[in-house]
């Protein structure tokens, strides 16, 4: 599996907290550990679920924002006569405020 960029707030990639929180986790299921061992277990496994979280928080924002600057690039390719059919596709654009009859726009 390839290792991603993304870091934790202890420094460590998501694939490695991932693994860690499975390990702990298969560690509290197995039913061995001691009460004691099994709350510091739970607790280090609620801090790697919270790193978790926040670095796949990250990494959806990071594609939100890539994906919106890939949108704004491909109108700029469009030529000036497509931005009006562009719009009406995507629901952005009423074909009334489109200032042309419904007749002549494709439905």
């Amino acid at each position: 599996m390839a290792k991603s960029g993304v870091k934790g707030s202890s420094g460590e990639s998501f694939e490695g907290a991932l693994e860690d929180l499975e390990k702990m986790v298969n560690q509290l299921e197995s039913g061995e550990l001691s009460l004691e061992e099994s709350l510091e277990k739970f607790e280090s496994g609620v801090k790697l679920y919270k790193d978790c979280k926040k670095m796949l928080s990250s990494a959806e924002k990071k594609i939100t924002i890539l994906s919106e600057s890939l949108k704004e690039d491909e109108l700029l390719w469009l030529p000036p006569d497509h931005f009006t059919q562009f719009f009406l596709a995507a629901g952005l654009l009423d074909r009334t405020s489109a200032g042309e009859s419904q007749q002549s726009l494709p439905r």
